[in-house]
């Protein structure tokens, strides 16, 4: 059990958990419910208590785990499911300054990759094989690039890659697809930011 796993690699026991969290939302259902019926059998199993931690709020506050990082500070938030500008003004205080108005980027890497015959999860494997590429080979859209704050969207480009990718012969363009599509996210989010 991946449970017994962590606690053994951590050097610690069971008796020195103080407490048991779970995931809670917002995030696909069924692996919500897992993690959370595991997680409050758990906390009940060893007499702790159990919190629930939002999805988001878990990413907003990670970069206070290891910097001493002080409020506010703008956080790009990337996820499979979310791509987002917030200030973080505080525990529980913050502020969106954009959001995409259709996929996310982490859906996007991914049926990037799988329209490059990559297996899931499709954004590492893009970092590797872009490496081999010419990232000025493809010109790539960047949609709403000059407008719309901080908001973004990704879905022009997939399709710009779909169309792309039908026309791949080689491993070298499939190299050069991978290269240009993260330098045309790179260049969006920079400019975004």
């Amino acid at each position: 059990m991946i449970v017994k796993k962590a606690i053994n690699e951590s050097g610690k026991s069971i008796n020195d958990i103080d407490a048991v969290a779970s995931t809670a939302g917002p995030g696909l259902i069924v692996c919500l419910s897992v993690g959370l019926s595991f997680g409050k059998a758990f906390a009940s199993t060893i007499n702790k208590p159990f919190i629930a931690v939002n999805h988001l709020e878990g990413h907003a506050l990670s970069p206070k785990l290891n910097s001493k990082l002080d409020y506010p500070y703008l956080l790009l938030l990337i996820s499979g499911g979310h791509s987002q500008y917030l200030s973080v003004q505080g525990l529980g205080n913050y502020k969106r300054l954009g959001t995409t108005i259709d996929d996310a980027l982490g859906e996007a890497f991914d049926k990037t990759a799988k329209l490059l015959g990559i297996e899931f999860p499709g954004g590492p494997q893009i970092e590797i094989i872009a490496k081999k590429g010419n990232p000025n080979k493809y010109s790539l859209p960047k949609p709403i690039f000059n407008k719309g704050g901080c908001n973004l969207s990704f879905a022009g480009l997939k399709t710009s890659i779909l169309k792309i990718a039908k026309t791949i012969k080689t491993e070298q363009e499939k190299f050069d697809l991978a290269a240009s599509f993260q330098k045309t996210i790179e260049e969006i989010l920079i400019k975004k930011n």
